[in-house]
């Protein structure tokens, strides 16, 4: 498994993410339905809208999985804030990046997934949309 690479913005990246004040705050019905549509329409158990902090990845909202977020080392989504395209994994059992990840070997069993940044300025990804199915 390769660990993410940190951004060669983190230092603005982190800034521009605590400015907003969002991590760590109760759930909210609006995140919540966009997560669920997402799943709907890419028709995928998992959907999630994550920002990356420090040492974790943590989950404003999610569908089809349990907890808050998990550590940053193994997260898909600190992988997908170095690339503005969108990132797309065929196989995450044959990805070098992903094939002994935790999240692929074991629960949630990831196999496929499709992550787009969100961006809060020009090239400042503090976070992700992902979508996935197992």
């Amino acid at each position: 498994m390769e660990r993410p690479k940190i951004p060669e913005n983190e230092p603005e990246r982190l800034l521009e993410l605590y400015r907003y004040k969002v991590l760590d705050t109760e759930k909210e019905k609006d995140f919540d339905d966009l997560v669920e549509l997402a799943a709907m329409i890419c028709k995928t158990p998992i959907s999630t809208i994550t920002l990356i902090d420090t040492n974790r990845q943590w989950f404003k909202a999610q569908t089809g999985l349990g907890g808050k977020g998990n550590n940053r080392d193994i997260s898909f989504c600190a992988h997908a804030i170095n690339q503005d395209e969108i990132m797309i994994v065929e196989n995450a059992k044959t990805d070098p990046r992903f094939a002994d990840n935790p999240l692929v070997i074991g629960d949630p069993h990831i196999h496929f997934l499709r992550r787009c940044s969100a961006c809060v300025t020009a090239r400042i990804s503090v976070g992700n949309s992902l979508r996935n199915r197992s």
